[in-house]
């Protein structure tokens, strides 16, 4: 991603804005898409709240990736 990228999808307080695609609280897991078109991976235990329950497909999010895997 290159850095006009990273600004341009980066919210107040250096939060990115995304969308959910998924979230399976089965598995516990789900996927983030960027405004930028990447894709990053989410687990249950990544929300400050708990994981997200329910429909959340094209839910609105925004997120600050503390860690690389």
């Amino acid at each position: 991603m290159t850095a006009d990228a990273r600004s341009a999808q980066r919210a107040e307080g250096g939060r990115i804005n995304g969308d959910m695609l998924w979230f399976n609280n089965e598995k516990g897991y789900g996927f983030i898409e960027t405004a930028a078109g990447d894709r990053l991976r989410v687990e249950g235990s990544d929300f400050r709240n708990g994981p997200p329950e329910g429909r959340v497909a094209g839910m609105a999010v925004t997120f600050q990736v503390i860690g690389d895997g």
